[in-house]
């Protein structure tokens, strides 16, 4: 069964959409009839449908809520905002509930209706869609939208995910939209405007065509031809173009298309205080270019025609729009085309079935229509689960002062760091294009660097290498990590003197609000020569974590040499126990997190009884306490900000009210300061 939000009060409702998180809904408005409201404050997230033949005008909504923070780490995380207890669990439909809005038969017959257009010079291109719905139950509320989002997470994680969820109850029109798409339709700022494009979809780079680069550069081309609709002549431009982008499973192509919009007086130095005409904007691109077709009009006249079904807000537009921001400089808002992935639903009476309508779409086997039908089954999303931390494929790689590709020869054969892991690491969350508490990791890793015999680097390098990887990566930067190494070595042990290697590169960044975790049989040496420094000489956590996850797990946990708990492969460890928060002292081997750190610190400001344990105070049989729910579990690391275990050793165990309590801390005061 889902996991259910209750309905049963006025002022609720979540939202995220990458870095922007709100809670209590306030207000919802028609953009339709009132598009203006998007300027008079506060924090709106937006959800606009693809229009349909059956539907005279499509919905074009946005929701005002109350309260608005920073979600969990990550660019585009998907961690709870609404949920309590942090144990959100998504149970999706049965496979045999779904249901399809085209027999394999109809869409073969609109795929070749399609072909003739094309043929007789109709269209260059347009993009026909089936709609596939199950029933979800809900008892005693609604399915909870961010489970499913950290489900998505794990198995498609997207730079532009997102979800908004206002039940039925909330005083305002109710909403319930997943989205994991990876394209961005809409960016405003700085009375700049930009959008993202993708065309040409295969299961790697090098089954890309020549065809796909012509699709791209046709729907680039409509964009830009979009766009100069509502900005300065002579301001748009082509930013990149066919840019290859690899995500899980599949590469795309994407190009992105910039203008300054008109009145904004960007670029000139005139300020841009003027507000976003947003009908205007909207009425220019909407729906997506790459997502309906070419020419726009004739694409959506075959689309009304061949398709049988709303597609609703796929291939439609989600986002946010900062309208507080606006006051300061100008609006900042992102809106991400709804394609790719998208669940929604009407919003559910309690005890009734919810509506979940996925329309999916992805690279294609061949041109036979009927080889499209059921591909791939093996991306299918899971029917159920938790969500792990996934590492996205996007990365900005820099070496030495160079930036290079990911496939792209870089680091010397024999560079001491390849060969015997002789080299030092961090890894720092990233908010709003800056590493979050950049100064507590480069001290840290001067640190490590010193306790390794390396030459600790020069901090401004360091720093303006960071910045330069951070500008270069954008908005889809959810983590940046910091690589030193020995650089060039013999094969053995002993080193060469001379210049070491550094690295830095970000990539996107997702984490699950909850942790399953593993007790491994395994222990860290505490009194280690590199015992507390963080070294790129991972192989034990790699075969830990590996442990873990071959028993459906994201973290081992470790003892050390005399049975102390210490730490997790990549986290620290905070024990619920005796009404105190409490986390294994640097004796016991673990590393010096610096979330740690910020954890014990910013808790004690609050209020929050939470401290180093003594030595020798937390066993590792305190996890059997965990186990038999006189205590509880939770993990810490730059990524995971404060994360309670949900689960371990495959047993399910609560959440505690103080780890919970202690995560409200983390995220409030993380939302207030970059470099802490």
């Amino acid at each position: 069964m889902p996991t259910t939000v209750d309905t049963s009060a006025a002022g609720l409702g979540v939202a995220r959409f990458g870095r922007r998180a709100g809670r209590q809904v306030e207000q919802c408005v028609d953009l339709a009839e009132d598009p203006r409201a998007l300027d008079d404050g506060g924090l709106w997230f937006v959800v606009v449908d693809f229009p349909w033949a059956g539907v005279p005008r499509p919905r074009s909504r946005a929701w005002r809520f109350a309260q608005t923070d920073a979600p969990p780490s990550g660019a585009e995380s998907t961690g709870v905002v609404g949920a309590s207890d942090g144990s959100a669990v998504w149970s999706g439909p049965e496979a045999a509930s779904w249901t399809s809005s085209m027999s394999c038969a109809e869409y073969q017959t609109a795929v070749d209706e399609v072909r003739a257009a094309v043929r007789e010079g109709d269209v260059y291109q347009a993009n026909i869609c089936r709609v596939l719905s199950a029933p979800l139950p809900a008892i005693g509320g609604e399915p909870d939208a961010e489970a499913l989002a950290g489900v998505l997470a794990a198995g498609n994680p997207a730079p532009y995910a997102g979800l908004i969820h206002v039940p039925a109850g909330a005083g305002v029109d109710p909403v319930w939209v997943v989205s994991a798409s990876p394209e961005l339709y809409l960016r405003v700022a700085d009375g700049r405007v930009a959008s993202g494009p993708i065309k040409g979809t295969a299961t790697t780079a090098s089954g890309l065509t020549a065809k796909d680069s012509a699709e791209n550069v046709m729907i680039t081309d409509l964009v830009r031809n979009d766009l100069q609709r509502v900005c300065e002549p002579g301001t748009v431009e082509v930013t990149r173009l066919l840019d290859v982008e690899e995500h899980p499973g599949l590469v795309h192509l994407v190009s992105e298309v910039e203008g300054s919009l008109v009145g904004s007086g960007a670029g000139t130095g005139t300020g841009t205080g003027a507000r976003v005409d947003w009908a205007a904007l909207l009425g220019a691109t909407f729906p997506p270019a790459s997502v309906s077709g070419a020419p726009k009009s004739s694409a959506l006249r075959l689309i009304a025609h061949l398709e049988t079904a709303p597609r609703g807000p796929y291939c439609g537009a989600v986002g946010w729009v900062d309208a507080d921001a606006g006051r300061r400089s100008s609006p900042w808002a992102y809106a991400r085309s709804g394609g790719r992935t998208t669940c929604s639903g009407s919003a559910p009476a309690p005890a009734s079935p919810g509506g979940a309508t996925p329309r999916a779409s992805g690279p294609r086997p061949s041109s036979r229509p009927a080889d499209w039908w059921g591909w791939p089954p093996e991306r299918r999303a899971p029917r159920s689960g938790r969500v792990r931390q996934t590492d996205r494929m996007t990365l900005t790689l820099w070496v030495d002062g160079t930036f290079v590709d990911a496939d792209q020869p870089s680091i010397s054969a024999v560079d001491h760091g390849m060969t015997v892991g002789d080299g030092v690491f961090e890894t720092a969350a990233v908010d709003g294009g800056q590493a979050f508490a950049l100064s507590r990791h480069l001290r840290r890793l001067a640190r490590s660097a010193t306790g390794l015999g390396l030459e600790v680097p020069d901090e401004a390098e360091v720093r303006d290498a960071v910045r330069q990887v951070l500008e270069r990566a954008g908005e889809t930067a959810g983590r940046v990590r910091i690589t030193l190494t020995a650089g060039q070595g013999p094969l053995g042990s002993g080193r060469t003197p001379g210049a070491q290697t550094l690295v830095v590169a970000a990539s996107p960044a997702s984490v699950a609000p909850t942790s399953r975790s593993v007790r491994a049989p395994w222990v860290r040496n505490e009194r280690s020569a590199v015992a507390g420094l963080k070294t790129t000489s991972y192989a034990e956590n790699v075969v830990a974590l590996a442990f873990a996850a071959a028993r459906g797990g994201d973290e081992a946990i470790l003892a050390n040499t005399v049975g102390e708990l210490c730490e997790g492969t990549g986290s620290n460890v905070f024990v619920e126990r005796g009404g105190e928060l409490l986390t294994p002292p640097l004796s016991s081997g673990c590393l010096a997190g610096i979330s740690r750190e910020l954890m014990i610190e910013w808790g004690r400001q609050e209020g929050l009884p939470v401290r180093e344990a003594e030595p020798g105070e937390l066993r590792y049989g305190v996890l059997d306490e965990v186990l038999e729910g006189r205590a509880h579990l939770g993990l810490t690391s730059s990524i995971r900000d404060l994360q309670p275990v949900t689960e371990l050793d495959g047993v399910a165990i609560d959440a505690g009210p103080l780890t919970v309590a202690g995560r409200e801390i983390f995220q409030r005061h993380r939302a207030e300061t970059i470099d802490p």
